[in-house]
């Protein structure tokens, strides 16, 4: 069978669209999984105050931003707070900074410094730019580093089973 310039256009067009559909379908459940590790680090630190509801704030354009809010509304005792500005953080628990709003992490972290108010980021370099904890990628697995000591200095301390699971700095 003879190949033409036009079938071997087709060709590569349909694998170029079935590597995409598999590149994104993996990206939704990296989200997926993110927003499942947000809520489970809800779980996984100690709080000052345990029974109360435990707030997350996040942006509304963050990959996890759907997943959180389904997670969230299976839960009594968590709500998911729409970050648009530093003054929505302060009354959180927990804040997700997204890749999408890396710039921001120093007003977020300036304005919510000394509170306990948990600071996460996606990008795993600002865990030495003010970050608590980061979940990040690495090597197609997702993996977390948190700052224990700048976590206890908040008031706010890992449960043993943080601790098993990821990396302390």
């Amino acid at each position: 069978m003879k190949k033409t310039p036009i079938k071997l256009a087709r060709l590569s067009l349909i694998v170029l669209m079935l590597c995409t559909i598999s590149f994104s379908s993996k990206a939704q459940n990296l989200d997926k999984y993110k927003a499942l590790l947000v809520y489970k680090v809800s779980e996984y630190i100690i709080w000052p105050e345990e029974d109360h509801v435990k707030k997350i704030g996040v942006f509304k354009d963050a990959s996890i931003y759907k997943d959180i809010m389904s997670y969230a509304s299976k839960r009594e005792n968590l709500e998911i707070v729409t970050l648009t500005s530093v003054s929505d953080a302060v009354n959180c628990d927990m804040v997700f900074i997204s890749t999408a709003h890396n710039k921001e992490l120093y007003n977020y972290a300036k304005g919510i410094d000394k509170k306990s108010i948990l600071l996460v980021s996606e990008t795993k370099a600002h865990i030495q730019r003010g970050a608590d904890l980061v979940i990040y990628v690495e090597d197609n697995k997702l993996k977390y580093l948190y700052n224990e000591s700048k976590i206890n200095f908040k008031g706010l301390s890992a449960s043993s089973k943080l601790s098993s699971l990821g990396q302390s700095i």
